[in-house]
């Protein structure tokens, strides 16, 4: 029998403060963020801005009363919400736009539930099925190409030195790299709290630890030379 090696242990932590710095450095406009992204990043970190139509309403081809409401007071993230007639609102989780089809498609709380609204073609030419989707973008449901961009950009975000110029300048990846941690990865959305959902889009990030031999090496040679030798399995 051969003996097995130490096991290894995953810790997760959040990314706090990541939005506030994502905003700080205007980081829609990064050159390494793609163009189609941009916008997407700078509706969602901006919660729209401050002459952003919250509220779209028409009635759809089968004759019921559709509205889609961004709930929540400006510059929180808040939620989106569709009341279809008379019943109750409910939360929207995803929601795309198909121009071809002149259809809405979106899945609901509770349930989760999937809907699809046929809409009418003067409402697609007015923009107003577009903006749904970008009410969904500006309360934090985002498209991969959006989700790829904001895990590049946790990786810059946590690899920005102190003022000592060699260690992390954030305290929670400070903590584990000095620790005999690795970044193993990022995880999207898995933080669905209202501040984890606010600071950092839910997005955590995972540690390894690989024994105590790993470990005193790698803590040793961050402690020594900072980032330049701090242990990173994941770049995004």
């Amino acid at each position: 029998a051969t003996a097995s090696g130490p096991r290894e242990v995953l810790a997760l932590a959040p990314l706090r403060g990541f939005c506030d710095w994502l905003k700080s450095v205007q980081a829609w406009d990064r050159d390494t963020v793609a163009a189609e992204a941009r916008p997407i990043l700078k509706r969602a970190l901006l919660k729209g801005g401050a002459n952003f139509q919250r509220e779209i309403q028409f009635v759809d081809n089968d004759g019921d009363k559709i509205a889609f409401r961004l709930v929540g007071s400006q510059g929180d993230l808040g939620h989106l919400e569709v009341t279809i007639g008379d019943q109750q609102p409910r939360r929207i989780l995803r929601v795309v736009a198909l121009e071809q089809e002149k259809v809405l498609r979106f899945l609901m709380e509770p349930g989760p539930e999937a809907l699809q609204v046929s809409v009418p073609d003067e409402v697609f030419h007015s923009g107003d099925a577009a903006h749904v989707v970008h009410m969904a973008e500006a309360a934090g449901i985002l498209p991969k190409v959006a989700q790829d961009a904001l895990l590049a950009l946790a990786y810059d975000y946590i690899i920005r030195r102190g003022a000592d110029g060699s260690r992390s300048a954030e305290p929670v990846v400070h903590f584990h790299l000095a620790g005999g941690g690795a970044l193993n990865a990022f995880h999207w959305r898995m933080e669905d709290t209202k501040q984890g959902l606010e600071e950092s889009f839910g997005i955590v990030m995972s540690f390894a630890y690989r024994g105590a031999k790993d470990e005193e090496e790698a803590a040793s040679a961050y402690l020594e030379k900072g980032l330049d030798a701090a242990t990173f399995t994941a770049t995004a």
